[in-house]
């Protein structure tokens, strides 16, 4: 089945450009695009871009006393991917010390909560290397406001 998702995602994008831009402690993010955003940070550059991005996740459906059916229910569910992508080594203490701040950001003023995996850094982060230069490390970040309160998920970002 092929479904045009277009409205409601660009409807999404909207919202959370709305809570980068549209809040007074925006975290001296400058919109440079329609969805991307940049700020300097301990004279670096830090750019964060957002899109949808498909995430694949199951959920492990178990009946019987002793657990003796399993069942597993795989989802595909587009999220908003809030990608920051800033230069330098991944994982350095300058990247976790900034990663930390944009997570208190977003804690503090995004009513929603993000998509929460065990092994991701600070349990929210996925981590690449930027396809354009191996100087830049990305980090992605997921939300959904049909998911509000979040989701968990072991070893999916």
């Amino acid at each position: 089945m092929k479904l045009n998702l277009y409205n409601y995602l660009e409807s999404d994008l909207q919202v959370m450009s709305r809570i980068i831009t549209q809040n007074d402690q925006n975290f001296g993010w400058n919109q440079i695009d329609i969805y991307a955003f940049e700020r300097k940070f301990l004279n670096k550059n830090l750019v964060m871009v957002i899109y949808p991005e498909l995430l694949q996740f199951d959920y492990v459906y178990r009946e019987g006393v002793n657990g003796d059916k399993k069942t597993n229910e795989f989802y595909h569910t587009p999220w908003i991917c809030c990608r920051v992508e800033f230069e330098g080594k991944p994982k350095s203490d300058e990247h976790l010390d900034v990663l930390k701040k944009v997570l208190k950001w977003f804690d503090k003023y995004s009513p929603y909560e993000p998509f929460k995996d065990e092994d991701a850094i600070l349990g929210y982060f996925g981590m690449g290397i930027s396809p354009y230069s191996k100087e830049w490390t990305q980090y992605k970040i997921y939300f959904n406001p049909d998911f509000p309160n979040g989701w968990w998920e072991n070893h999916t970002l």
